[in-house]
């Protein structure tokens, strides 16, 4: 009877020839050269001393100021001055006060932007034309580019104050 564990003796289902029936594979026989490689050394393993002795140097931080240029600021300090010329004052042509860009809310599309805070469908329509598609785009924009781009001053006074309750949100 055949069964998973012992298979049907017959010619037909023979795997190997006669001639290789009870002999060992060639992958078997280097595998266990390798297994018993690998005990032999384990067993005979001893640690192996460097044939130079090993020396850590360790060097002061002030040696290496000498190859540091004086005119390179440290990262700490680029920041806030990239951050003071984005938010400086200086531009009072600008659409948000410096508060209101630290303060930004979340970005909305302009058609979303219009119908939350009430902005008239003309100025949506007009600020879409211009290609600004988002709340963060108006970031960048000036009053002198709203007016150059045909918005009226009462437009620009209707953004600026949705501009306000949405920085408040």
């Amino acid at each position: 009877m055949a069964t998973l564990e012992t298979p049907p003796n017959h010619e037909h289902f023979r795997m190997l020839p006669d001639n290789l029936v009870g002999q060992r594979s060639v992958l078997v026989d280097r595998r266990l050269q390798i297994e018993n490689i690998k005990a032999a050394g384990v067993a005979s393993h001893t640690p192996t001393v460097p044939a130079a002795p090993v020396v850590n140097v360790n060097f002061p931080p002030e040696l290496f100021k000498m190859f540091q240029g004086s005119h390179v600021p440290p990262v700490t300090q680029a920041l806030p001055d990239v951050m003071q010329t984005l938010l400086s004052p200086a531009s009072t042509n600008a659409l948000f006060s410096p508060r209101q860009i630290q303060s930004i809310g979340e970005r909305m599309s302009i058609q979303e932007f219009g119908s939350v805070y009430d902005l008239s469908p003309s100025l949506g329509a007009k600020l879409i034309e211009q290609g600004y598609n988002s709340t963060h785009a108006l970031r960048f924009a000036t009053i002198d580019d709203l007016l150059a781009s045909g918005l009226l001053r009462g437009e620009i006074a209707q953004l600026r104050d949705a501009i306000a309750r949405w920085v408040e949100n």
